[in-house]
């Protein structure tokens, strides 16, 4: 099998896949949310001109300011902003201001001496044609082109000044556009180049004599004040062809001159490029591919339009899915796409790759897991690095994976071993047609990649359940909801555990507490006991002694005795806790905030024996703070409230001011 192109079109998502061989090469998506913008064009105004970094800012409407580096300027930069700045700009009649072509002498054919010194006079130009050809050369180049306007770009470029910009790659997490001043429209066959003058053929035509006719060709169609590129695919192709492609180019720009009229003073975007299907078929789609299989009619007639009106011979290969099953299951292409969005990749002896992204590049760690069964622990690892290095290749190609990439390879002791699976690695990534770097692996097993970032990879862009989109990906959809059931089940467990050990910790307080007050009640009824047993044992000696008959203060002591005034009957705790209740309540009446308690030990323990304790209640109802103070010398039932300010005891005070109140009621 060959190379397919398979489009699955829906109302809100595009998604396109490659196959070569029947594997899946590359995998494109686009939505409404997330639509291509390379190759944009808008006029944009300048935000900021920053030397120190050779770059300029430029406003071109998007949220985030377009990046424009020097050296993605052109030579006739001063041509460029002179033409925007017209009011009905246009490309054919304008003169631009660097083009100054140097004129020739030709010597005359009627002079001897000339025709005498003609071979020698014609070696002489060959050399200096030689000579301006290799400038011309080398000035052609990116860095040439850099150099030769860096220097003045600073100074040619203002802040507020309008300019004309493309975008070469697209904006990424929090970093806006990349923007190129080098104007140009691609077709299928041409390359359309504005305020230019020249013919130019692909270098990947390597026949002289096919670039010499092609070459020829574009110069018979070349319009005045554009320059043209022939493209590879042009390969073969005859003048009518590249005039149909030429002209349709010519139409696109001068809709682009209409936009441009009037001097608008907002950005605007003055050229929208085709969408991701319509791109990758003009751009790849050749005599290499098979076949163009498509499930959306509408889009089916556009394409094969297309086809035909710049490749009538392979308008067959375009085909319409009429299947009641998605075209990607049509195509087996289901667990691949599948796997695209996994962090887990499986090799085929039984290793597996595990792929992450951070924030500044992609970090891919090679497992050998239950692979090298009867073979050495160094031909396992090269066997796993070898499925390893072509897993990856393919896997950065699906995932577009841009940027800085390192690989962790499992070590490998000898260095031709370590060869080998760089030279594999290097071999894989020829097909990659964005540009790629490889560093030979290092002695910690480490490859270090660099590929071309033109967009954000499709596993940032669409992550989520909404990655795959379509029945293609309806199990892919399963697993994630699974996965994330599973997730939230384990949060929930953890959570349970969490509460049960709060519950055993409450639980283990309250009997601490209860253990405690009971500690507290017991003392208080060994002290009572105690008491009683005292109080007893004074009765009973008091009862066997004989009654005296001597005289208190002139009286019997019996007739003293009944004289006194019998003694108060003895208070349970409940009734203090009470009586301290009234009086903190008729303290708070009187204004009070703050006030000491002194009491026995017993009665200290018995009133912070709950939790909250007794003076927290009753600052939570009184808002009155009571602070509780031990004094040994008390009773256990007296108690003594004390002024904290100025040290006034106030017990008699407030409850006199009690007595009073309930007497008046």
């Amino acid at each position: 099998m060959g190379k397919e192109i398979v489009i699955n079109a829906e109302q809100d998502q595009t998604r396109i896949a490659i196959l070569e061989n029947g594997d899946l090469a590359e995998l494109y998506f686009e939505t409404p949310e997330n639509e291509r913008t390379i190759g944009d064009i808008y006029l944009g105004r300048i935000r900021r001109v920053m030397p120190s970094i050779q770059a300029a800012f430029v406003d071109i409407g998007q949220e985030q300011d377009a990046f424009l580096h020097f050296s993605d300027l052109p030579d006739n930069l001063t041509d460029w902003l002179a033409y925007v700045n017209q009011d009905r700009p246009q490309a054919k009649t304008f003169t631009p201001k660097s083009s100054r072509r140097s004129k020739r002498h030709h010597p005359k054919r009627g002079n001897k001496k000339n025709r005498s010194n003609s071979g020698k006079q014609r070696k002489r130009d060959a050399k200096q044609r030689g000579k301006r050809r290799s400038a011309q050369r080398r000035s052609k180049g990116k860095r040439g082109r850099g150099r030769s306007i860096r220097s003045r770009a600073a100074k040619i470029l203002k802040r507020d000044q309008r300019i004309l910009v493309k975008v070469t790659k697209e904006p990424i997490s929090n970093k806006g556009s990349r923007i190129s001043a080098d104007i140009s429209l691609a077709g299928r066959f041409l390359v359309l180049v504005p305020l230019a003058n020249y013919a130019a053929v692909s270098k990947k035509i390597t026949s002289q004599k096919e670039r010499r006719r092609l070459k020829a060709l574009a110069q018979s169609l070349l319009p005045k004040g554009f320059g043209v590129i022939v493209r590879t695919v042009a390969e073969g192709r005859d003048a009518k062809t590249l005039d149909t492609d030429l002209r349709l180019l010519m139409e696109k720009w001068e809709s682009i001159e209409k936009k441009l009229a009037g001097r608008p003073g907002k950005p605007i975007k003055a050229y929208e490029d085709v969408n991701m299907a319509s791109s990758i078929i003009r751009d790849l789609f050749s005599e290499d591919y098979d076949r163009i299989l498509i499930d959306n009619p509408r889009m089916y007639r556009s394409v094969r339009n297309y086809i035909h009106a710049v490749a009538p011979q392979m308008e067959s290969a375009v085909q319409l899915h009429k299947g009641n099953d998605s075209v990607f299951q049509r195509t087996n292409l289901k667990q691949d796409i599948e796997e695209v969005f996994e962090h887990r990749v499986e090799l085929p002896s039984g290793g597996y790759l595990f792929i992450e992204r951070t924030e500044a590049m992609h970090v891919v760690d090679v497992n050998s897991g239950r692979s090298g069964r009867g073979m050495s622990q160094e031909a396992n690892s090269l066997k796993v690095n070898l499925e390893a290095a072509r897993a990856i290749a393919k896997q950065i190609r699906l995932r577009d994976l841009g940027g800085i990439i390192v690989v962790d390879f499992i070590d490998l002791r000898h260095d031709h071993n370590r060869k080998k699976v760089y030279d594999e690695l290097k071999k894989e990534f020829k097909s990659d047609r964005a540009v790629t770097k490889l560093l030979p692996m290092s002695d910690f097993g480490l490859v270090q990649i660099t590929r071309q970032r033109l967009r954000p990879s499709i596993t940032t862009t669409f992550s989520g359940p909404n990655a795959g989109n379509g029945e293609a990906d309806d199990d892919a959809q399963q697993r994630q909801q699974k996965s994330r059931q599973r997730e939230q089940q384990q949060r929930d467990r953890k959570q349970e555990q969490q509460k049960r050990q709060r519950q055993r910790e409450q639980h283990q307080q309250r009997q601490r507490e209860q253990q405690r007050q009971q500690k507290q009640e017991e003392a208080q009824k060994r002290e009572e006991a105690q008491k009683r047993e005292d109080r007893r044992a004074r009765q009973e000696r008091s009862s066997a002694k004989p009654p005296k008959q001597q005289r208190s203060n002139g009286q019997p002591r019996e007739q003293a005795r009944a004289a006194a005034p019998p003694k108060p009957p003895k208070q349970s705790p409940s009734e203090l806790l009470e009586e301290l209740e009234v009086w903190v309540a008729n303290y708070k009446a009187e204004g009070g905030r703050a006030v000491t308690l002194h009491v026995h030990p017993f009665t200290a323990a018995y009133l912070n024996r709950s939790v909250p304790t007794q003076p927290t209640r009753w600052f939570m109802k009184h808002l009155v703070r009571v602070r509780v103070e031990v004094d040994d010398a008390m009773r256990s039932m007296d108690y003594r409230f004390v002024d904290p300010r100025n040290g006034e005891d106030v017990t008699d005070r407030v409850s006199s001011q009690k007595k009073q109140e309930g007497a008046d009621s």
